[in-house]
């Protein structure tokens, strides 16, 4: 009952969720949607596999072999993924094309005649030696993106809170589907006795991955989903996209070199005025650009420059409160309030924490 039954239910809403995501991403047109766009299409498509080996429907060998090599994706497209929520400005690389080179190489493996063997059927359930050898090798490679992303998720305490934990969600999701279901599979290529097909388990546990992301996107759509206002704010704004990323370089070097962020009366005029354009030019690029309220931005600028003060020896000897005055920041409240909300934590528990942990 249930693999005749539960399991298409279980499939059915998860591949719909994944394709219906992926269009929706697409339509976004940035770097970070792209990606988990192409990532939600990747697990639509082994959820769809798995839906139609479930119901009898049989779409040939090519077909077959595309579905056998694809978590050879997963990890370079999480890879990817997690790399444009590191960096705000990366973009889309000709390079990126490389990490999908396994993949392609092993449809090309399997399509000829070198691979005949791992069509095999052996008799209680195992496998034969080619086709284990071809499932190490994808361990192999799994793992390696996987240890790069948990390396990559330690070196990212600047992103966003929302962001962090969005990384940490998916880092980590794939990291126990991954030993679930390639554990299960060594268990049944051994001998062992389970209760279910290893393949099946590895499509549950995505299923419940794709709803996983769904809730978190639901959750926090401005991870991926730009902010649309009611009226088109700036739809007759001339500004062009090269000088929009022109002025977030000038307005990144003002807020790194300069500092401008620690003067607790700027405003978006007064920068403005700095970078020589219109308050409503400067607005769009922060806006649209950076994807980002003013605020916003000079908040995130702000309570970085105090996690430093906070983790400065020589500092220590000052009150947080203020460390917050010489960071911009005008009110205890606000200071509080915001710094909280960007951490996940108060300044005491930080500066704790910190103290508790210094090699971190």
């Amino acid at each position: 009952m249930f693999t005749k039954f539960i399991l298409p239910i279980i499939f059915g809403v998860g591949f719909l969720q994944a394709i219906i995501l992926s269009i929706l991403l697409f339509l976004e047109s940035k770097t970070k949607p792209f990606f988990m766009a192409l990532l939600f299409m990747a697990l639509g498509v082994l959820i769809g596999s798995e839906l139609l080996d479930l119901t009898g429907i049989y779409l040939g060998d090519g077909w077959s072999t595309l579905f056998m090599g694809l978590d050879l994706t997963y990890g370079p497209l999480v890879w990817l993924l997690i790399l444009s929520f590191s960096n705000k400005n990366r973009g889309i690389r000709s390079t990126d094309i490389w990490h999908f080179a396994p993949f392609l190489l092993v449809l090309i493996w399997l399509n000829s005649s070198m691979a005949t063997n791992i069509f095999t059927a052996l008799p209680s359930g195992n496998m034969s030696n080619e086709l284990a050898t071809f499932v190490l090798l994808k361990l192999l490679l799994i793992a390696f993106y996987l240890a790069m992303l948990h390396k990559k998720l330690i070196q990212s305490k600047h992103v966003r809170v929302p962001e962090r934990v969005f990384m940490a969600y998916i880092i980590w999701s794939f990291t126990l589907v991954f030993l679930v279901s390639y554990g299960v599979f060594f268990m049944m290529y051994f001998g062992f006795s389970v209760w279910i097909d290893s393949d099946y388990l590895a499509c549950i546990l995505v299923t419940f991955l794709v709803y996983l992301l769904t809730f978190l996107i639901l959750r926090n759509p401005d991870i991926f989903f730009q902010k649309r206002p009611f009226g088109p704010k700036y739809s007759n704004s001339n500004l062009k996209e090269e000088d929009s990323y022109l002025l977030q370089i000038q307005l990144n070097k003002l807020l790194n070199e300069q500092q401008v962020f620690l003067n607790p009366d700027l405003t978006l005029s007064g920068l403005a005025d700095n970078l020589n354009v219109s308050t409503n030019i400067l607005s769009q690029v922060v806006n649209e650009g950076m994807e980002r309220k003013f605020n916003d931005l000079i908040n995130e600028y702000r309570v970085e420059y105090m996690k430093g003060k906070l983790l400065d020896p020589s500092e220590n000897h000052k009150k947080i409160l203020a460390l917050a005055f010489e960071s911009g920041f005008q009110s205890k409240a606000s200071f509080n309030r915001i710094f909280k909300k960007i951490t996940g934590m108060t300044p005491i528990q930080f500066r704790e924490l910190n103290r508790s942990h210094p090699t971190e």
